[in-house]
């Protein structure tokens, strides 16, 4: 319920389609022991939850993973607990110091920013300036307004007879590879491992944590 929001920079959202579904089976492909059944399949699928700025524009939007059962009634296991961003790509409606305050080459970047600036960051209360909070700031800029994905798709030359109609299958140890529009002129590409893509869910209701391990 967005009017129970206490960030006023996450009310007004809205929940869109974004991607393809694919099929994975919950156990590594490098484990021989691993057989798929019902019981270990599931669907996944990425959604965005899309915010406007004042103008009712795209301002972000937030990309999700959602997980369902690849058997009927295809009942809905869990969501992302959060908004997952990959480990270059920046948010619109964040300062660049708060996209990439936790970014190690960023950090020493500014660094040297505030040493060549004779800039002193906050300390023990006192009221000098803080060169986190300025921008600029002396690092990483955004290099997009705002990212979303449009198609995910198991990366190719998985094993030695795949065929094409197990391209839409793929195990936890499996890479992805996801295709991102950049401010609806560009594209860019990532890959990830299935399994931490889906690593952090929240249960839907009627399930329990134990459902979506």
């Amino acid at each position: 319920d967005d009017s129970k929001e206490p960030d006023q920079a996450k009310r007004g959202g809205t929940w869109h389609q974004a991607t393809n579904s694919l099929r994975l089976i919950l156990c590594n492909r490098s484990d021989l022991k691993c057989k798929a059944s019902n019981d270990n399949t599931v669907f996944f699928a990425i959604i965005h939850r899309k915010f406007p700025n004042y103008l009712d524009l795209p301002l972000r939007y937030e990309r999700y993973f959602m997980v369902w059962s690849a058997t009927p009634p295809f009942s809905l296991l869990g969501i992302s607990k959060h908004p997952i961003l990959m480990t270059n790509e920046t948010a619109s409606g964040w300062a660049e110091s708060e996209n990439w305050s936790d970014d190690p080459v960023n950090v020493e970047t500014v660094e040297k920013y505030q040493k060549q600036h004779h800039v002193r960051s906050l300390s023990n209360g006192t009221n000098s300036t803080n060169a986190w909070s300025m921008e600029p700031y002396g690092g990483k800029e955004f290099w997009a307004y705002f990212t979303y994905t449009v198609s995910i798709a198991y990366a190719w030359g998985r094993g030695d007879h795949e065929e094409v109609w197990d391209k839409n299958v793929g195990y936890l140890d499996d890479e992805v590879v996801l295709a991102i529009g950049i401010d609806d002129k560009g594209q860019g590409f990532a890959r990830a491992k299935a399994a931490d893509l889906v690593q952090c869910l929240r249960a839907c209701p009627g399930r329990s944590e134990k459902d979506v391990e």
